[in-house]
């Protein structure tokens, strides 16, 4: 690993992490990290079992048709209502959510009822309308939200009024508020929590007294306001129930009142973690509830009932809320199914922790840089293998993390966007790096072999050193005399610059006219098409000295002109690396062989291009 090759790689890592942080920090990111990696997530685990401590009453399409009323619950007779919450108390349930807006008057001596029947029981909370408006003050628009109460006689009885608001975008819900009205007012699933842990604040007044943090005569209200405000002494308590909890109360109270008061310190915008589709928490039907023996109201003691629209059958859909679970019939989960899913999210702090902007570009930087070295340094079908066994490690990760601690780690961007991205510009990168290399060894080798050579060598170099071919042309092979002598009278540095300009100088002519200088290697020497006037060209140039027997060749070394025709050039220092042989009139081709290396060489031979149709002998004389 070449530390240019380090620094690309981290380069190319930074880039891939900052792409993965740019685009999930950009607009609409979110929605579909949302509908997608968390849907998918979702739909992955499938059913979630709910806690015990809540049951729904739902009023569907069938309770109207087997009690002979009308589908317009306001018009219902509110005896009905009364009789369903005189046999909630009677069964001893803890809390009773009534998820139904008493806005218009009914019959006066059935409104009068339920209202002493609500009274009595001392834990019903009914549903208010939280109505927003917007209004123009100068250059800004103001929004002004106004909690509208049901009928003034039902909630003077009740325990508690809470709005339970649904965002309408984006379509699909799939968070709830836990406070409304600029962050004061408990929502339903909030107040269903208080008054099932806390139901009179005494728990609560008592340890803010114990710890020295309010008086002794502060109002329930004013304390929880005060615990929403101040975050701190929240999160302080906390720390005293982790640490010193009191003796009095039970593990059940001190899981309740963990939960509450994790509540106030907490996320007033929770993501919401469902316990799978429609039905999947406790419901039982409005009717059955009014019909049934009292020894089956067991299941009520101590629960938190929510009423209101649910069901698997609703026809008009009057309550119905698009989420992850809605079915391919069209059923969603109606408003009170979501209610009483977020209490019990509260209650056993399921709801989805996502990550932090800073722990999401961390973990960003970190998927991103590991799986561009993973992709850098495992090229490849290797490299793409193991990508994609690291991604798969990753999303097996991240659903670990959703379904056994409720944390939500985005897994859209990095698996959809990061890994394609990485291996797209990882390939590119290792295309780029190999064709430079190859483009490097042409230019190298290129003083020795043909390109086509190098080309089946770089493919596949065992068939490309299995092959022998042999060829019409030309070959030269010279030595240089006296190497020895001269190489001893001068420096190693100037010996190396004096024989480079040699090679060049050598090289050169061959090389301008195609042809190529073989120093070690068993291929062919040169591709020949010449004509007949080629040979007598090569003949002009060998001239015999008058003095000697010998050939020389009739061109200066030093000279810069090109060789006519195509050559092919082989110096050889000290020993020979390569010798001649031509074979009979049987063959007429002139072919490479390889005899073993000897001291020096004494003879040059040249074979002369000729045509296959020509039977003449090659000319091979000694120098």
């Amino acid at each position: 690993m070449t530390k240019r090759r380090g620094l690309s790689s981290l380069g190319l890592g930074l880039l891939i992490s900052i792409l993965g942080i740019a685009i999930s920090f950009s607009p609409g990111t979110s929605d579909w990290e949302e509908a997608i990696g968390l849907g998918l997530l979702f739909k992955i685990r499938g059913h979630h079992p709910p806690p015990q401590d809540v049951v729904i009453v739902s009023i569907n399409g069938e309770t109207a048709a087997q009690l002979g009323l009308g589908e317009e619950i306001p018009d219902w007779p509110r005896s009905l209502h009364a009789d369903l919450i005189n046999r909630l108390t009677e069964a001893g349930a803890g809390v009773i959510a009534m998820d139904i807006f008493f806005k218009k008057p009914g019959i006066p001596e059935m409104d009068n009822r339920l209202a002493d029947v609500i009274d009595h029981a001392g834990n019903v909370l009914l549903v208010a309308y939280l109505q927003q408006q917007a209004v123009e003050s100068g250059v800004e628009i103001l929004h002004i939200e106004k909690l509208l109460p049901p009928l003034e006689t039902l909630s003077e009885s009740a325990t508690g009024l809470a709005p339970f608001v649904l965002p309408k975008i984006p379509v699909r819900v799939s968070r709830f508020w836990t406070f409304n009205g600029n962050d004061e007012m408990p929502s339903l699933p909030s107040a269903a929590l208080q008054h099932h842990a806390d139901p009179e604040g005494h728990l609560v007044r008592k340890l803010l007294i114990t710890a020295g943090l309010l008086p002794s005569d502060t109002d329930i209200d004013d304390i929880f306001k005060y615990l929403r405000s101040d975050q701190k002494t929240g999160n302080h308590l906390l720390k005293l129930l982790q640490t010193d909890p009191p003796t009095e109360i039970t593990s059940s109270q001190l899981q309740k009142l963990t939960a509450l008061l994790q509540l106030y310190v907490g996320d007033s915008h929770p993501y919401l973690n469902f316990y799978g589709p429609p039905g999947s928490i406790l419901t039982v039907p409005y009717q059955a509830l009014l019909t049934t023996d009292p020894g089956g109201l067991h299941r009520f003691e101590g629960k938190v009932v929510f009423v209101g629209y649910a069901g698997a059958y609703q026809p008009r859909q009057k309550d119905g809320f698009y989420t992850v679970f809605t079915q391919e019939n069209g059923l969603d989960l109606s408003g009170v199914e979501i209610a009483a899913t977020a209490f019990a999210n509260l209650l056993q702090k399921e709801t989805l922790s996502p990550l932090s902007p800073s722990n999401l570009i961390l973990l960003l930087l970190v998927y991103g840089f590991a799986i561009v070295l993973l992709f850098r340094y495992m090229s490849g079908l290797m490299g793409i293998l193991l990508g994609l066994c690291a991604a798969t490690l990753y999303l097996l990760l991240v659903y670990r993390l959703f379904a056994q601690y409720n944390l939500w780690l985005p897994w859209f961007v990095p698996l959809a966007l990061q890994t394609p991205l990485a291996l797209i510009l990882s390939l590119t990168w290792h295309y780029r790096q190999m064709r430079i290399s190859r483009e490097q060894l042409r230019e190298l080798f290129g003083y020795y072999l043909p390109n086509d050579v190098i080309d089946r060598l770089a493919q596949d170099k065992d068939q490309a050193m299995q092959q022998s071919e042999a060829a019409f042309g030309v070959c030269l092979a010279s030595d240089a005399q006296q190497y020895t002598k001269l190489a001893e009278t001068l420096e190693p540095q100037t010996l190396q610059v004096f024989l480079n300009r040699y090679y060049e100088i050598l090289f050169t002519p061959v090389r301008s006219r195609g042809a190529w200088c073989p120093m070690s290697w068993e291929t062919p020497c040169w591709r020949s098409g010449h004509r007949q006037h080629r040979i007598r060209a090569w003949r002009k140039r060998l001239v015999k000295q008058p003095s000697t027997s010998t050939w020389h060749w009739n061109m200066p070394i030093s000279s810069r002109n090109s060789l006519p025709g195509s050559a092919c050039m082989q110096v050889s220092w000290s020993w020979v690396m390569w010798a001649p042989s031509i074979t009979s009139n049987t063959g007429q081709r002139g072919i490479w062989s390889t005899p073993p290396p000897v001291s020096r060489i004494s003879t040059n031979c040249l074979a002369l291009p000729y045509s296959p149709r020509e039977r003449r002998q090659p000319a091979c004389r000694a120098l």
